[in-house]
């Protein structure tokens, strides 16, 4: 049974400051419609599972994705992501309170 929302921890700087390490985000997987400057969770074949911003789409090409951090990897080093490897929509951020 495929569940229909889960629950991200946030690991690393490349989404400060609008998320942080430690943070959590509820995503749903479904409806995704995905619109610039949505955040989505992607099962990178590179990078693993990561949490960006959608940047760019492309009906041909799927969607190109960044970070909000300078120190994150370039949307160029990223390259564009197959809607295939979109695994949900970020809904809602649970911040950490530490």
């Amino acid at each position: 049974m495929m569940r229909v929302l889960c629950i991200y921890e946030v690991k690393g700087r490349s989404m400060q400051p609008f998320l942080r390490s430690g943070d959590y985000v509820l995503a749903s997987r479904l409806y995704m419609k995905i619109a610039i400057n949505d955040l989505i969770v992607v099962n990178h074949p590179r990078y693993g599972r990561i949490i960006k911003r959608v940047s760019n789409i492309s009906h041909t090409l799927g969607v190109c994705l960044s970070g909000d951090n300078a120190e994150s990897v370039t949307s160029e080093e990223m390259g564009w992501v197959d809607r295939a490897q979109v695994d949900a929509k970020v809904i809602l951020s649970i911040k950490d309170k530490r």
